[in-house]
């Protein structure tokens, strides 16, 4: 069966997502693999990869709209202490979590 292998997310402030991705990793069971020419890959478990990447044509990035990830966890009670780790880094989320 088919699975996503990765997804890119482009970014204006690499270091600060590099730091971002860092320390959340772990939390999700996963570390950082490696550099390519415009980012860093990082292995999320034992799913998809994601690579944070400088924008390939050079320009800002901009979130897309409606442009969402979502990471699966193994445990239901897993989502509130990563959600706030996530939170504690500097993510944002435009709604609240579902408890």
């Amino acid at each position: 069966m088919a699975q996503i292998g990765y997804v890119c997310l482009g970014t204006s402030d690499f270091d600060r997502a590099c730091n971002f991705y860092d320390a959340l990793a772990p939390e999700l069971g996963g570390k950082k693999l490696f550099p390519t020419p415009q980012g860093v890959m990082y292995r999320l478990g034992s799913g998809a990869m994601i690579m944070v990447t400088r924008p390939y044509n050079g320009e800002a990035s901009h979130a897309g709209n409606g442009t969402m990830l979502a990471i699966n966890v193994d445990e239901q009670s897993d989502v509130p202490r990563i959600y706030e780790k996530a939170l504690s880094l500097g993510a944002t989320c435009g709604r609240h979590l579902r408890r």
